[in-house]
């Protein structure tokens, strides 16, 4: 059950070369200048995929996993 729990997260993390090659288009269509938003994004793209994953651990475990 642990290995499980680190893949869901790790998986997250993988995914966030994904979301960084979505969001960087997304935010030249919007006009935004690419130094300032590839800083936001470096973050971004990762942050909320790891949230994601821990509120799924946490729901399927019913307790905290910090």
């Amino acid at each position: 059950m642990t290995h499980q729990r680190w893949m869901i997260r790790s998986f997250a993390l993988a995914f966030a070369a994904v979301m960084l090659r979505i969001y960087i288009p997304l935010s030249q269509i919007a006009g935004l200048d690419y130094a300032d938003s590839y800083r936001v994004i470096a973050w971004l793209c990762w942050v909320p995929n790891l949230l994601l994953a821990q509120l799924l651990v946490r729901s399927a475990r019913g307790q905290a996993d910090f």
